[in-house]
């Protein structure tokens, strides 16, 4: 059911922390999360935005920090003696490299690219 356009004309735009916040509320890593929870890592997240085909990063670099894809889709290869393989194909509202977050050693096991243009948003770990 659409949203009747006076209401549309209406509804508030969330703020980024907003946006962060409530699509971090509907991911499978943060849901039992507490709103305050959820505030204090939205502040830890910076917008990236990538075009298509560009690279996000490349197989033995280490993690940069989980990556939530707001629009697009990823593209997750790996590259062994020549032979490239799909490890995955990630839709809007997926994330990878969570694992950063846990270690330091963490190096990716492949690489990434853009398959369609897309904004995604960066947990930076400390």
């Amino acid at each position: 059911m659409e949203i009747p356009f006076w209401k549309s004309i209406l509804k508030k735009k969330l703020t980024f922390e907003q946006e962060v916040t409530q699509f971090l509320s509907e991911t499978a890593l943060f849901e039992n999360r507490t709103k305050r929870v959820l505030k204090e890592i939205a502040s830890l997240v910076h917008p990236r935005n990538y075009s298509e085909g560009e690279e996000i990063f490349r197989q033995g670099e280490a993690g940069a920090g989980l990556y939530l894809i707001m629009e697009g889709r990823v593209d997750i290869s790996s590259n062994k003696d020549g032979v490239s393989m799909k490890l995955a194909d990630l839709p809007k509202g997926a994330f990878f490299g969570e694992l950063s977050l846990f270690t330091n050693k963490f190096l990716a096991t492949g690489f990434a690219y853009i398959e369609s243009p897309q904004f995604c948003y960066l947990l930076l770990y400390l």
